[in-house]
């Protein structure tokens, strides 16, 4: 991926959570962003704009699946861990 490509996907991750947002008429709605799978790290550009907005972001958090099976877009088991850790991801960021 281009570096502007990398600048795009960061502006329109930051853009689309803007955009819900305003929609809920929350600016504080916590978000929860899945990481690019293992499959996929040759997107490290990508790896590293989700983990940039996260961290301009009071209210989102990154769920992280590196550790999870190498299948293109995992296999069962890793989704059921997934749903885990998103669940205990937006538990941490709800008040």
């Amino acid at each position: 991926m281009s570096e502007d490509g990398a600048a795009n996907y960061k502006q329109n991750l930051k853009d689309l959570i803007q955009y819900v947002r305003t929609q809920a008429s929350n600016p504080n709605l916590p978000v929860v962003i899945v990481e690019i799978g293992y499959w996929a790290q040759t997107l490290n550009q990508v790896m590293q704009a989700q983990q940039d907005v996260v961290n301009a972001d009071s209210h989102a958090i990154l769920v992280t699946t590196d550790d999870l099976s190498r299948y293109y877009h995992y296999d069962p088991a890793a989704h059921l861990i997934m749903g885990e850790r998103i669940g205990l991801a937006l538990d941490a960021l709800l008040p």
